[in-house]
């Protein structure tokens, strides 16, 4: 199993379902790849934590996985920015509340916390670049708009990261 939050200010758009329209929620997003019983186990505290908007967990085919995200499928212009995380520690988890919650003033589209570790950290058969690997949690964050807008849009993303920096590991940005 893995997963990832992520805090989306959605646009007021007719694609979205009707109670994702203009909303700003908490995302999670759930990838299993065990039994269907042993997933619903697993996923029963979670949903048991809060309400759910929507809830579109369920069986699907590899090639529908893209759906998990729920991220748009057509290019658009954007200016993003990660950070790995070594911990997740409660004044990390509150620093990332203060930088991208409903009151921080944050523009950013998303703002994810994935979760590694596991198969991620397997050495490869063949040397790579992979610089995640012995890391827990990765932290990536977007802004939208015309390439005209580019500094702008950058420093948002540069923020959160910044504000996240004690948690970072030298050497990724």
């Amino acid at each position: 199993m893995t997963s990832s939050i992520g805090v989306r200010r959605l646009p007021d758009i007719p694609v979205l379902p009707e109670p994702l329209r203009g909303a700003f929620v908490v995302h999670l997003r759930i990838g299993y790849l065990g039994s269907a019983a042993d997933g619903e186990r697993l996923l029963a505290p979670l949903r048991a934590s809060a309400p759910a908007l929507l809830d579109l967990v369920g069986e699907k085919p590899f090639t529908s996985s893209g759906e998990i995200r729920m991220d748009p499928v057509d290019p658009m212009a954007y200016f993003d920015r990660s950070v790995c995380l070594e911990e997740l520690s409660e004044k990390t988890a509150r620093t990332f509340v203060e930088l991208t919650g409903p009151e921080s003033g944050c523009t950013l589209v998303n703002v994810e916390i994935r979760v590694l570790g596991g198969a991620f950290d397997r050495e490869p058969g063949v040397p790579d670049s992979v610089p995640s690997r012995g890391l827990p949690y990765v932290v990536f964050g977007f802004a939208m708009g015309a390439p005209d807008q580019a500094v702008q849009l950058r420093a948002e993303p540069a923020r959160v990261v910044d504000g996240l920096a004690p948690g970072r590991r030298s050497g990724t940005s």
